[in-house]
């Protein structure tokens, strides 16, 4: 239901159902993996075609990528169909501990302060990093916390898979050095250039 939207009352067209079947079983049955996996074919065009794209690179990841186990490969599938403006900020939201609860207001403006958030005509930057991360709550690469009146979002959180997909693509492309402090279990990250 994830991958169609209400006006077409949640069912697959005739012709996906074949591939979507294929790519649900890649699946395994494990519900963040199958959301995020709906999310993804949610915002791709609903054809043959590109559906099949997708269903070929998740095969690739499954048997290519053995860094990561089952739930990464398919989560660094979602990743790789991010748009590249959003590819940062999820990255950035690793730097900060597990569960770490983010007031979304905060947020945007250290994206903005980071250089993230790209000016988008008449709409200022704060609305444009609402924009962001609105995208990534529907895409489910953040969990939603807490909405307000108006159904913005108020708090927001990072899956800790997400997080570990995230920090490990950081420091492959070497975005950020990870550093363990002598002190307790603390990290501490810093960018390197």
């Amino acid at each position: 239901m994830k991958a169609f939207p209400r006006d077409t009352n949640h069912e697959c067209p005739v012709e996906l159902k074949p591939l979507s079947k294929e790519i649900v079983s890649k699946c395994k049955g494990l519900p963040l993996v199958i959301v995020l996996i709906g999310s993804l074919l949610r915002v791709r065009e609903k054809t043959v075609e590109e559906w099949r794209t997708i269903n070929v690179q998740l095969s690739w990841e499954l048997i290519n990528n053995s860094s990561l186990d089952h739930i990464r490969n398919v989560l660094h599938l979602t990743y790789i169909y991010l748009p590249t403006h959003l590819k940062s900020c999820f990255l950035y939201c690793s730097l900060f501990p597990e569960d770490y609860l983010f007031r979304s207001k905060l947020f945007g403006r250290l994206w903005i302060a980071e250089g993230f958030i790209e000016e988008r005509g008449e709409s200022t930057l704060e609305e444009v990093a609402e924009v962001y991360l609105k995208e990534l709550t529907d895409r489910n690469m953040l969990q939603l916390v807490e909405r307000n009146a108006f159904s913005a979002t108020v708090e927001f959180r990072m899956h800790d898979i997400l997080r570990e997909l995230a920090i490990d693509l950081c420091q492959k492309n070497s975005l950020v050095l990870h550093i363990r402090i002598s002190v307790g279990s603390h990290l501490r990250w810093i960018y390197a250039d």
